[in-house]
């Protein structure tokens, strides 16, 4: 279950096939029904998986991609609204879990523990660190109102999670490691970001017209930080303000 993520085992975990998925999924409306399998590089794409919840499962390298007309635009995207994939492990140097086009609107991704908490186990006990979205794919997909909490995006990595031409618009992100993340074609509109580290956002990338609703979204967990940020509010330009305090990198916008 969820609690012994931090200790990830995948051989402990019962490998399905699509169609034990979809047997599930016919035969029980039961939300916990999928929790803790191994889904690792399955083929789920176009199943309707709203409303369950993928807790704790191995999800490396699962396949949830949309529909595609000859033009290359995608006709459908797999329905996955309001699911809970807590606890779910994405780490992977191998193919990537397919989000792509996706509709996961109102959804939950993350861990339970801090992010603080995972990395100190992770060297204490040399198992895989499972708060990395590591080969994660979310480009064009639907997240709007998703909560992400605890996740290290590892956005400087060449495995790092994508978000290209992605709707977070209303998401909450908690606690989660944003660095060197490229945002500068996502919709990040109403979205809300809870900060311990202030180092978290550095050199996250975005367009100027992205930066007010980037410092709409911010709130320091520190109360000094908090402080010190709203009092330059008002003396200080959105981009150099967000870039003074966080390093965020913000561009001009293409033309």
């Amino acid at each position: 279950m969820s609690e012994a993520i931090p200790g990830f085992n995948p051989e402990a975990k019962r490998k399905l096939t699509r169609e034990e998925v979809e047997s599930i999924l016919a035969l029980t409306e039961d939300r916990e029904a999928l929790e803790s399998f191994d889904l690792s590089d399955l083929n789920l794409s176009g199943l309707n998986l709203s409303n369950r919840s993928f807790r704790g499962c191995d999800a490396r390298g699962i396949s949830l991609g949309p529909k595609f007309d000859e033009d290359g635009q995608i006709i459908e995207g797999t329905n996955a609204e309001n699911a809970d994939w807590t606890d779910a492990f994405f780490e992977s140097y191998g193919p990537y879990a397919n989000f792509m086009g996706i509709e996961a609107n109102n959804s939950v991704f993350g861990f339970g523990k801090t992010l603080y908490q995972q990395r100190n186990q992770t060297r204490e006990t040399a198992m895989k660190n499972p708060s990395l979205y590591l080969g994660f794919d979310g480009r064009r997909g639907k997240f709007k109102n998703c909560k992400w909490k605890n996740i290290d995006f590892q956005g400087g990595s060449q495995f790092g999670t994508m978000f290209n031409d992605a709707d977070l618009s209303g998401s909450e992100f908690d606690g989660c490691d944003l660095r060197e993340f490229n945002w500068t074609d996502v919709k990040i509109d109403g979205i809300k970001i809870t900060i311990y580290d202030p180092d978290s956002l550095n050199r996250l990338m975005i367009y100027e017209d992205q930066a007010q609703d980037l410092i709409n979204a911010i709130n320091f967990h520190d109360e000094a930080y908090k402080d010190g940020f709203e009092a330059e509010r008002a003396k200080q330009k959105p981009e150099d303000l967000l870039y003074n305090f966080l390093m965020v990198q913000v561009f001009s916008q293409k033309k």
